[in-house]
């Protein structure tokens, strides 16, 4: 037997904790001393201990894991709810990651003023390329990301990836709505041969020619997508102080691909006219 302060040591849970579980009947000490008032724990308590920690982390409310544990869930049953919200805690996680990112690129280019710092701009015509690409309308920056994924992992296994060039997203839409993204998405091909890829979410890769551009105004990011701000907003300075227009889709050629330990390399082109 344990007194409630070595129990609560044991199981790495508040002695306030316990006395709150006793007092609304989900775990009752194993003995309470009828002169002195004191609580005694024993082991055989910490798996149910467990369970009750696993179900209120799932979201639980306390008044649904009584039930709950009195129809005697599965072990099996509990690691599925367990393993579940678990992804659900990653999804979270690498979301709000995304936006941390992003939150900082703003920052940063307020914090840089009215004197921005100025990428490398090229102006380059661009040939005509063979792409292997679906278009969809994405529903945020997270559905987008999720969806480069599956190519870049799903494609070089269901192809010669002696055919693949660099992956490549095209921006289809006029107007950017986080909620509603039009876009292209695959690789440039070395030969523009038929073909096509069914990713496992059931969208399906086919070859089309990616249009030539006669005059393209780019440069290179280097570092994750959602740090682009400053580079889109250089170019656009750049368009409106030499009495450009921006004509037609934009572009980004992923160079180097997000790999564990080397950052992302992405050129951006800008169709241009005037």
């Amino acid at each position: 037997m344990f007194k409630i302060g070595e129990f609560s040591k044991i199981a790495q849970v508040s002695g306030r904790q316990l006395r709150f579980y006793e007092q609304i009947g989900l775990l009752k000490p194993g003995y309470v001393d009828p002169q002195s008032g004191y609580r005694s724990y024993t082991a055989e308590q910490l798996p149910r201990l467990n369970r009750i920690l696993a179900l209120k982390d799932l979201g639980f409310i306390l008044e649904e894991i009584g039930p709950m544990l009195d129809r005697d869930v599965s072990p099996a049953e509990l690691r599925g709810m367990l393993t579940l919200k678990r992804a659900q805690v990653t999804q979270v996680l690498t979301e709000e990651t995304t936006r941390l990112r992003m939150i900082e690129s703003r920052i940063a280019q307020i914090d840089l003023g009215s004197v921005p710092e100025t990428p490398d701009l090229v102006i380059k015509a661009i040939p005509a390329q063979p792409y292997l690409c679906v278009r969809t309308v994405l529903a945020d920056m997270d559905a987008s990301f999720d969806l480069l994924n599956r190519i870049l992992h799903e494609v070089p296994h269901a192809i010669n990836p002696a055919r693949l060039s660099m992956p490549a997203v095209v921006m289809k839409f006029e107007v950017l709505e986080w909620e509603q993204m039009d876009v292209e998405m695959g690789f440039l091909l070395h030969n523009g041969q038929p073909m096509s890829v069914t990713l496992s979410n059931g969208l399906t890769l086919s070859v089309h020619e990616l249009p030539a551009v006669r005059r393209a105004l780019t440069t290179v990011r280097v570092g994750p997508f959602e740090t682009g701000h400053g580079h889109y907003q250089a170019i656009g300075r750049y368009v409106a102080a030499h009495h450009l227009r921006m004509e037609g889709p934009s572009r980004e050629i992923i160079m180097q691909p997000p790999v564990p330990g080397k950052e992302v390399v992405t050129e951006i082109q800008v169709p241009i006219e005037g």
